[in-house]
Order: C-alpha cells, then sequence, then structure tokens
C-alpha cells in the first residue's frame, strides 16, 4: 500500500462545522446553558440533535431538549451505535470529563483482578487504557457527519511561589497524556467565565467604604491562546472573547458571530 504525505500545512477552518468544540468553566457559568443552546438552535433549523450525559451530571433537565442519561460507560457505547444507525446534525456531550470517569471505571472491572483506580498498575499504564477505550468511541462519534459539543469543569494551575492561580484548564481525569490525547482532538476549546468586577459599598454606622468582588451577569467565551487558560481556535480572525450575555442569549451570540456551519451541516 502506498499513500502521500501532504504537502503543506493543513488550512485553518473557515467554520466550527463538523469539529468537537470543548467548552470548559467552573462551577454556575452556564455550560450545560450553552450546549443545550446549540442542540435548540439546531432543532430550530430543522436539523437533528441530541444531549447525551452521563447519571451523575445535574442540570439539563432543566432545558426542554433531546437528551439522553448514560449509567455506565457501556450505555454510553450503545447510544454511539445507534448514532452510527441514525446520525444526528448536532451531539452535545454534557460532561466530558464526568464521561471520562465513566470509562475509568468500566476499564477498572474489566481487568482480571479488577482494579481499585487506574491508578494501580502505575507508570500511567492504567490510564493509558482508559485513554484508548475513551478515544476509540470518541473517534467514533467525530467519524460521523454531525458537529459535536462537550464541556468540562475547569481546574486551575497554582504557582509554586506564590500559591496563586495561574491558569485554568480543562479538568480531564488520568494522566498529562489523556489531557492532550483529548485536547488534540477539539477544533475549538473555549474558556467561559463571568468577569469579576470592583464594586465599593459604602459602611454602615460610620464605616470607612470598602471594597468588595462581584461578578457581572454577562457570560464570555476566550477563544485565544492565553497564559490565564487553555483555548484554541482553528478558525482565524476571531476576538479573543465573545460576550455571550445571558443565559437566554448565549449560543444566540455565538452562532452569530461563527455564522453557517456551527449547527452541522453547512447549508
Amino acid at each position: 500500500m502506498s499513500f502521500k504525505l501532504p504537502d503543506g500545512p493543513v488550512p485553518a477552518k473557515k467554520d466550527c462545522a463538523q469539529e468537537l468544540i470543548l467548552c470548559h468553566g467552573i462551577s454556575g457559568m452556564g455550560k450545560t446553558t450553552f450546549l443545550a443552546g446549540a442542540v435548540k438552535s439546531a432543532l430550530a433549523a430543522k436539523q437533528t440533535a441530541i444531549l447525551i450525559t452521563p447519571k451523575k451530571e445535574r442540570g439539563a433537565e432543566y432545558h426542554a431538549i433531546p437528551r439522553v442519561v448514560v449509567a455506565d460507560w457501556y450505555e454510553f457505547a450503545e447510544v454511539v451505535q445507534e448514532l452510527e444507525k441514525k446520525p444526528r446534525d448536532v451531539v452535545a456531550l454534557d460532561g466530558i470529563d464526568a464521561l471520562i470517569e465513566v470509562c475509568g471505571d468500566a476499564v477498572c472491572k474489566s481487568q482480571s483482578p479488577p482494579w481499585e483506580t487506574p491508578d494501580d498498575p502505575g507508570y500511567g499504564k492504567g490510564w493509558a487504557k482508559v485513554a484508548d477505550e475513551f478515544c476509540k468511541w470518541l473517534d467514533r462519534l467525530r467519524a460521523l457527519d454531525c458537529t459535536i459539543y462537550a464541556s468540562s469543569q475547569s481546574r486551575w494551575e497554582n504557582s509554586q511561589q506564590t500559591r496563586e492561580i495561574t491558569k485554568y484548564l480543562p479538568a480531564i481525569p488520568g494522566t498529562k497524556s489523556v489531557y492532550l490525547q483529548i485536547l488534540r482532538r477539539c477544533g475549538i476549546i473555549g474558556f467561559l467565565h463571568r468577569p469579576v468586577t470592583e464594586e465599593v459599598k459604602q459602611g454602615e454606622g460610620g464605616e470607612k467604604p470598602r471594597a468588595g468582588l462581584i461578578a457581572s451577569g454577562e457570560r464570555w467565551l476566550h477563544l485565544q491562546p492565553t497564559e490565564f487558560y487553555e483555548t484554541k481556535c482553528r478558525v482565524p480572525g476571531l476576538p479573543d472573547g465573545i460576550a455571550l450575555g445571558g443565559p437566554d442569549e448565549m449560543f444566540t451570540r455565538f452562532i452569530a458571530l461563527f455564522g453557517k456551519g456551527v449547527n452541522g451541516k453547512k447549508k
């Protein structure tokens, strides 16, 4: 068998159709709301869409959208097999970090004797098996003609000198190898957060005014790489951040910036 290597670099994407789009942020930032907006937007465009979430994840039940709750890894594999028979234009994975943990539980139970955790074999061997199993089914999902949205909690790195938070990262379980295998499959990685502003409050009873920190109601999705949060974007010409507004307009603003191609198949 012969093959030819590409002559030049991989061309940049013009839109995010047929991409894996990962959105990460701390709790309460609206990750599930963002994914639900992707599903609702696809349905409004007369396309097919579904949200998949592990049993331990909460929040999706508040959105009137087609969704499947998977209790274990074997149920997730069954859902992927069903999607191969009847694909959807948009698939949302609410809690990809939790899905990896569910996959890890299944891998541990399948060993003889069973492992308590993927750390048991040592040297990252257990997590390597988890990564192989998870990516095998994720790649089968990516092979379908659909756009995949995924969410993850954020974790943070601390400075060894000051112990201050230095960078927010997707909270992908396991070793750095697992982390990199997931990230390299993503076409877009966005960091979702609400900016913190300073509010000066007048003290009561003659006290001196004191400064307090409050979070604004508007969410921002950052796309361009910085030293402060893990991001990635194969679509050129986009700003550092997108002001997504409140919960009801989050995905509307996202789709307005990206234009056609966001909801799966290109128009």
